[in-house]
């Protein structure tokens, strides 16, 4: 068994390749789809395609394609997202069962499994950046407003205390990012009455500013379920499935 392989998810805006030393995640590097590099020859490759396939040409004995299938999690229905099964896999694997995964991206979806690891089902809604680019494209005025820049600690505490925004960028980027959160936390305190207790795991590339403004949201509603991120949930996803398939 090789000790050093390459995980790649093919996504809708990024492609993430995580080079993994055995089991260990070792470094994670980002592409866009139009952009992505051809891989290094002769290495291990295990690969989950969840959005534009741009290596589907490629074939080579050291690749592993990834399905559905593979992904030993019960009760999954036929069409379910890959990644959102593969971050579910890792949340209970790595944190415990039951579990909840909020996956921050294109397009931000909840993946729930009960305690015994059997998916319990879920929601898809848009994600922040795709909200913030329908207003800006479907209407004449509205800019484009951007939800990665990192917000300085001291100005995160003011802007969880401002909810009107005084002028329309910082309006559009309250009304999304504060429904939002609203939404998920009613998800959450939902599936909590069902599975107390549970692991609630933040993932993506929205996590760091979702799980900060869902922590504070729930630090008032329901102080007792905490938080997790952990933004590389569907590459650990990947590398469990390989150490359930590759034999030591």
């Amino acid at each position: 068994m090789p000790q050093e392989w390459l995980a790649i998810i093919e996504g809708n805006t990024h492609h993430r390749w995580g080079w993994f030393r055995a089991n260990q995640l070792q470094k994670v590097e980002a592409f866009s789809p139009l952009e992505a590099p051809d891989w290094p020859e002769n290495q291990e490759i295990w690969l989950a395609s969840v959005g534009r396939p741009v290596y589907q040409r490629i074939t080579s004995q050291q690749i592993v394609r990834l399905q559905l299938s593979d992904v030993p999690l019960a009760g999954l229905y036929a069409n379910l997202g890959l990644d959102r099964a593969l971050a579910l896999l890792a949340a209970g694997w790595r944190y415990s069962w039951p579990s909840l995964v909020i996956d921050g991206g294109t397009a931000l979806t909840l993946t729930a499994a009960d305690g015994k690891g059997r998916f319990v089902g879920g929601a898809i809604l848009p994600g922040l950046a795709l909200q913030a680019r329908a207003l800006h494209e479907y209407t004449v005025a509205l800019p484009n407003v951007d939800f990665t820049a990192d917000i300085p600690e001291g100005e995160w505490r003011v802007a969880c205390k401002t909810r009107w925004g005084m002028n329309t960028q910082d309006a559009i980027h309250s009304g999304i990012l504060r429904t939002v959160v609203a939404g998920l936390a009613d998800f959450v305190q939902d599936w909590w009455g069902s599975y107390p207790n549970g692991c609630l795991v933040v993932t993506g590339g929205d996590s760091p500013l979702l799980s900060r403004w869902l922590g504070w949201h729930l630090s008032n509603t329901l102080p007792q379920c905490q938080v997790q991120r952990d933004p590389d949930l569907v590459l650990q996803g990947i590398a469990i499935c390989r150490a359930n398939k590759v034999p030591p």
